[in-house]
């Protein structure tokens, strides 16, 4: 469902990388469920999608959203105060985000 450039992006932190991924599939299969009436779907990522709810709270869920389902990052860097294209964006984005997602 996602876009594949969640694990590329990340590809320095396989194991964030794979958190986020399913968390935010996780989340927006809940949302999406839910909003067709669904309210008993459970899947296996709970602790994922857990991390997934901190990363979108705060205002940062259209970003988020825009990073999952098309791969484009730069609002969400913005929100994460991560200058793009800079030498360390991809350390100081993991560095952010590990920050809000614990």
């Amino acid at each position: 469902m996602s876009a594949v450039s969640i694990p590329a992006y990340l590809a320095s932190d396989p194991d964030l990388a794979f958190d986020l991924n399913e968390g935010l599939t996780s989340l927006f299969s809940v949302l999406i469920l839910k909003d067709e009436g669904v309210t008993d779907y459970t899947d296996g990522y709970a602790s994922k999608r857990r991390k997934a709810e901190k990363l979108v709270d705060d205002g940062r869920f259209d970003a988020v959203a825009k990073w999952y389902w098309t791969g484009m990052a730069a609002d969400l860097l913005k929100k994460l105060g991560v200058k793009r294209g800079s030498k360390n964006e991809e350390k100081d984005a993991i560095s952010a985000l590990k920050k809000i997602t614990g």
